[in-house]
């Protein structure tokens, strides 16, 4: 049996279509999720960056774990290929996670061992390897470990023939526990992304667009109270989880894939740029701190401005990405495709 909508099966085309307007926000996402980072509205307007990082764009993550389970199980089988087809993905996944983070190694070092703020080099040490062993060796390179644990969890639940349903159902009790004790990573975060894409991919889910509209509406509205009016992380451990942020999420990611937007070359390109973006950006930001703060000592005066910091950033990055899927696309330099 295929893990797809029933409507799909009965349609090849449905299975080939272009989710243009995925593709788009996806883009659009990882400038936001660069913006998180880089954050140049935090001294000049502290209430709006923290509406920004904290409240809005805390959609963007759910969304790329909801789009890549979607496009996975939407064409998997749910037999002994299928089950080798996710394990194939889940060593992707972890590839690379690897490949990134040897080369944001010098980063690492930097801010998390000469720079580690709570002890000696030794501590620093510590603190790093051990983030690099729990998923989380540098700021965003976490979604790539989240993804291997998440898949692996929801291709165990299919492996017992568990429904997508109770997957789903499975996967909020864990996040609910996560809420609770801290954790912010596959299991406990992604795992309930990852099951609500495979849900998408199995089920017809067919939704009006007043209800759509209504229903991520509310959700953000509530989550704008337990973010900010009462905060969850006041009576729990961790405020990077909100509850609402489940459906707004889900109602989100139900707009975007039923969005139709004529087919055009740019999608695809703006499908390959984000992926690339993603894992590059913080690599770029880093070699931009280490720049402004040679100047600095050479200069004895202060360079640092965050908004121009993202821009250059976001123009470098854009620029080593299609450089890098260009190449890697060349005979000569095919090994770069381990990067992606």
């Amino acid at each position: 049996m295929k893990i797809v909508d029933k409507s799909l099966t009965d349609s090849e085309m449905l299975l080939k279509k272009n989710y243009n307007a995925v593709d788009l926000a996806k883009f659009l996402m990882c400038l936001c999720v660069a913006y998180a980072h880089i954050a140049f509205f935090q001294d000049i307007a502290p209430f709006w960056n923290d509406f920004a990082t904290k409240y809005v764009m805390r959609l963007t993550v759910p969304f790329f774990f909801m789009t890549t389970s979607f496009f996975l199980f939407r064409r998997v089988k749910e037999d002994k290929d299928g089950y080798r087809q996710i394990k194939k993905y889940i060593m992707k996944f972890l590839r690379l996670y690897i490949v990134w983070t040897l080369l944001y190694m010098p980063a690492v070092i930097v801010d998390k061992v000469i720079k580690y703020p709570y002890g000696g080099i030794k501590e620093g040490i510590l603190y790093a390897v051990t983030d690099i062993f729990r998923g989380a060796s540098y700021t965003q390179l976490w979604f790539l470990a989240a993804l291997c644990v998440g898949t692996a969890v929801t291709g165990l639940c299919l492996y017992i023939h568990a429904k997508p349903t109770v997957i789903v159902c499975f996967a909020f009790a864990v996040y609910a526990l996560g809420i609770w004790i801290q954790s912010y990573y596959g299991l406990f975060f992604g795992f309930l992304f990852i099951a609500l894409g495979l849900f998408f991919a199995r089920k017809s889910v067919k939704l009006k667009g007043i209800t759509v509209a209504a229903g991520f509406f509310l959700s953000m509205v509530m989550g704008y109270m337990e973010v900010f009016v009462f905060p969850v992380n006041a009576i729990t451990a961790n405020g990077e989880m909100w509850f609402f942020l489940i459906p707004a999420s889900f109602f989100l990611f139900y707009f975007i894939t039923h969005m139709e937007l004529k087919d055009r070359k740019i999608y695809g390109k703006l499908r390959e740029l984000s992926m690339m973006f993603y894992y590059l950006h913080m690599l770029v930001n880093f070699g931009y701190r280490c720049m402004i703060k040679a100047l600095e000592l050479l200069w004895k005066k202060d360079l640092v401005n965050m908004f121009v910091q993202y821009l250059v950033v976001v123009a470098v990055s854009l620029l080593l990405s299609e450089a890098v899927l260009r190449l890697s696309r060349t005979q000569k330099f095919s090994w770069l495709k381990i990067l992606y």
